[in-house]
């Protein structure tokens, strides 16, 4: 007896009672125990024995899944989002789990027909915003390329060895005919440009994200700030608008507003020129959000930033009556768009994203050499193809919750850029005068899912 420990238990006991809605009640019983020992060791060691039985509910409701109709990653994504937002809501009521406005749309007890629940799923996940990065990488990449074609689109880089004519037009020693030595030639005017551009494209269903189409439109301009027969560099400006509608009713306009530099430097055999900008862009978004069978709009109003940078080296290879540029390019955007909140019964929260597109560009540009018509009027056309391959792997996804009930969240996918994308278009510049020159250039656009094509058409002025 000497040196033994005893314990001291508390345990749980369960009150019998009879059945009903709200469960059993119960209590906690200690039985005291005292045990008088003499001698040395005596100890008295409490422990606690705890029934789990009281935290569950004798009777719960019957929680089968109403959204299990869901066939694709989105579909699944919000299904899992409602069916725990459900769950809670049995458990706790929905007064605690969700706001009033939003109590009358979400089915508690029997699940919806499969078509309807599968619309319900898709309208409600609010894919459109992941679809809002691919088309700020459009956006981006259309701004880039179309600066890019103003330095293409010049007597500078089209021509080696006359490329003065458009340059210096004021200078009375071409004209005459006197020699002039490369590299010092004055820049004592101002060459401006200007040029609109528009085009359209789509995403087709690819298993996930619904389809979609696009429509582009905007203008760009610039000044060259310093010039010598060698190279230019200048800035540049420009606003976009852009259109976005999808199968779900789902429709975006944007507002975007550019500013930038670019550099050209070039000598008989080889050029480099590069481009880099900074964007704003403006997003309004309207969706038609089903719930249940009463479906609600909503729409936010969100900003977004932009950097994007092109690059391109490439060789001058001469024949008699071309010239072939082989090249390759390195694109560099990144895009940042703040949070959404919609306005709605059915609105959605939508978290903040950062997107990054690296894409290596390889191709080449062959150049017909100048033809002079009756009137003196000078055509220089041509034909530029690509391939544009991205090297990183960041996904167009988002992650939104109900504003009404925040717990129900998921992560939904748009349209995804193309992995691999084939460019190919003609161009053409017509030297007007030794102070004007017109040119235009069309691209056509594809890839995995998607197809896109763009028009150009601008001015470039001396003055």
């Amino acid at each position: 007896m000497f040196g033994r420990k005893y314990q001291l238990r508390f345990g749980t006991r369960r009150q019998a009672c009879g059945q009903s809605s709200r469960g059993c009640n119960w209590w906690l019983t200690a039985v005291p125990a005292w045990l008088l020992l003499i001698g040395e060791g005596l100890a008295v060691e409490p422990y606690l024995v705890v029934d789990p039985s009281p935290f569950v509910q004798s009777n719960p409701l019957p929680s089968p899944r109403l959204f299990t109709s869901g066939r694709t990653p989105n579909q699944s994504h919000v299904a899992t989002g409602l069916n725990h937002l459900v769950d809670r809501s049995r458990l706790v009521g929905q007064s605690a789990t969700m706001t009033p406005g939003l109590q009358p749309l979400i089915p508690m007890n029997s699940p919806l027909a499969p078509p309807v629940q599968r619309a319900m799923l898709s309208s409600l996940g609010g894919e459109v915003y992941g679809s809002m990065q691919s088309l700020s990488l459009q956006i981006a990449g259309g701004s880039l390329r179309t600066v890019s074609n103003r330095i293409v689109n010049t007597d500078l880089f089209l021509h080696e060895g006359d490329s003065l004519y458009l340059a210096d037009a004021n200078t009375d020693s071409i004209s005459s005919g006197a020699p002039v030595i490369r590299g010092q030639q004055p820049v004592s005017f101002v060459n401006a440009w200007m040029q609109g551009y528009g085009g359209s494209g789509g995403y087709s269903y690819d298993g996930n994200a619904s389809a979609s189409d696009f429509g582009i439109g905007g203008m760009a301009y610039g000044i060259d700030l310093g010039r010598d027969e060698t190279g230019v560099i200048g800035i540049t400006g420009g606003n976009t608008f852009t259109s976005f509608d999808d199968n779900l009713s789902d429709s975006v306009r944007v507002n975007s507003f550019q500013i930038g530099i670019y550099g050209l430097k070039r000598n008989d055999v080889s050029y480099f020129f590069g481009v880099m900008n900074y964007g704003h862009n403006r997003f309004d978004v309207n969706r038609i959000a089903g719930l249940g069978i009463a479906p609600s709009a909503a729409s936010s109003c969100f900003a977004g930033n932009q950097f994007g940078s092109y690059f391109e080296l490439g060789m001058n290879l001469e024949t008699s009556s071309f010239r072939l540029q082989p090249f390759a390019g390195m694109q560099h955007v990144v895009m940042s768009n703040s949070q959404a909140h919609e306005s709605g019964p059915a609105g959605l929260n939508v978290a903040a994203e950062n997107f990054h597109s690296l894409q290596s560009h390889l191709g080449a540009r062959l150049i017909a050499h100048r033809l002079t018509d009756a009137h003196g009027r000078r055509w220089t056309p041509y034909l530029n193809g690509r391939w544009a391959m991205e090297l990183f792997d960041d996904q167009a996804s988002v992650f939104a919750s109900l504003n009404g009930a925040p717990s129900a969240a998921w992560v939904v996918s748009g349209n995804q850029p193309a992995r691999n994308i084939g460019m190919i278009g003609p161009g053409l510049t017509v030297e007007l005068s030794r102070g004007m020159s017109l040119f235009a250039a069309y691209e056509y656009q594809w890839g995995a899912n998607f197809r896109a094509q763009t028009g150009t058409g601008g001015f470039l002025f001396t003055f």
